[in-house]
């Protein structure tokens, strides 16, 4: 545990900053060097991004994580008459998408664990709406690394192990 990695005034859930930015334009690469996001929290563009070039639902569930992701630019959609509102404009972005290759693949007989499988694949891909990106908790910075997480001490009684198990001499480690 390195709470260096976490300020608690700086902490933000991603569920948090998620419902925050759901009304608003997200901050490009440049605009975030004046105005970042916190540190806690990496953007992540959902797994269709890559997979399709037309569009998608972009459906988030509890498992799907997408893959790390810089936002490059910003822009907004020509107004579609036969929408029920034909002045809203949706927001899309150029995304800079950060891929990683599966460290194994079942196909193959051998594990497919050289340097040559490690290699990141980034991708830029445009017309991304705000819909397919998401904020996540960066690993080792959720709320439980916190030094002001609830943390008590589990005090069991001596006489519920057996005494085999209890193999430690006293004064010593």
């Amino acid at each position: 545990w390195d709470e260096s990695k976490i300020a608690q005034t700086d902490h933000v859930y991603a569920s948090e900053m998620n419902a925050r930015t759901e009304s608003t334009v997200l901050r490009t690469d440049d605009e975030q060097k004046i105005q970042p996001y916190p540190d806690n929290l990496e953007l992540r563009c959902h797994s269709d991004v890559i997979r399709s070039s037309s569009p998608t639902n972009y459906t988030w569930t509890v498992d799907t994580y997408g893959h790390p992701c810089r936002i490059l630019d910003r822009y907004y959609s020509e107004p579609d008459a036969s929408d029920r509102n034909p002045h809203q404009q949706e927001v899309l972005y150029t995304v800079d998408v950060e891929v990683w290759p599966l460290l194994f693949d079942p196909t193959k007989e051998e594990d497919q664990d050289t340097d040559d499988t490690m290699i990141v694949t980034r991708m830029m891909r445009p017309l991304i709406p705000q819909r397919a990106l998401q904020f996540f908790e960066k690993p080792g910075t959720s709320d439980i690394f916190l030094s002001t997480a609830f943390r008590h001490w589990i005090g069991i009684p001596d006489h519920i192990f057996p005494d085999q198990w209890k193999n430690k001499r006293r004064g010593k480690i």
